[in-house]
Formats: structure tokens, sequence, C-alpha cells
């Protein structure tokens, strides 16, 4: 049995960006079963607010080098 959970977190209570941390791991029985070990993958995304949409479409790059 896989279980998937995601838990999210704002990075500043006035920006609307977020951070999400999803994981997967392999189900347990019970609680006193449930360790580190169980999980599988863990992934940490970004989702960016307004502001920082922009900023991050207005990025301009050059090759170097």
């Amino acid at each position: 049995m896989l279980v998937y959970d995601t838990i999210a977190a704002r990075s500043n209570p006035g920006d609307p960006s977020s951070f999400r941390l999803s994981l997967c791991s392999n189900g347990a029985d019970t609680e006193e079963d449930v360790t580190a070990q169980n999980i599988d993958t863990n992934h940490l995304r970004f989702r960016p607010g307004k502001e920082a949409n922009k900023m991050l479409n207005n990025i301009d790059t050059k090759e170097t080098g």
C-alpha cells in the first residue's frame, strides 16, 4: 500500500508564494510501525505568488564562457 501526503507552508505570510512537501511512502498497519524508512520519495515544490512570478518572468539570461 502506498500512501501520499502533502504538507504546505507559506514562505512569508504577506506573500502568496508557498512551498509544498510531497511524500510517497509505504503504508503501515499501525502507528508504531510508521518510521522514516517508510518514505520512498519526497519532493519540495515551490508555487510562486504574483510578485515572484513577475520576477521570474523578467529574468534576463546570457551565455557565459
